[in-house]
């Protein structure tokens, strides 16, 4: 970029931020959830792989479930999500 003609300086603003760790997803989406569910997220089984999670369980009703993905689509470090989460009745 210096080369160009009439650039007289330039400054780099580029951040460059590690990937959460597996622990560090999960901890963001368990977080998120006791944040924005009022559901016992302990029947919530999360596992995640370089920002894909999967959420397996069993949740009350039909709005948990979409509450409970709506809160790790938010969670730091999620790039997919895998909403595999039963409704019991």
């Amino acid at each position: 970029m210096r080369q160009l003609g009439g650039v007289t300086g330039v400054l780099n603003l580029i951040d460059v931020k590690a990937q959460p760790s597996r622990f560090e997803v999960r901890q963001n989406i368990m977080d998120a959830l006791k944040r924005d569910a009022q559901m016992g997220a302990s029947f919530i089984q999360i596992s995640s792989l370089d920002g894909c999670v999967t959420l397996d369980g069993t949740v009350d009703s039909w709005d948990d479930r979409h509450v409970a993905e709506d809160a790790t689509w938010r969670a730091s470090g999620v790039s997919d999500v895998e909403n595999r989460l039963t409704v019991s009745h």
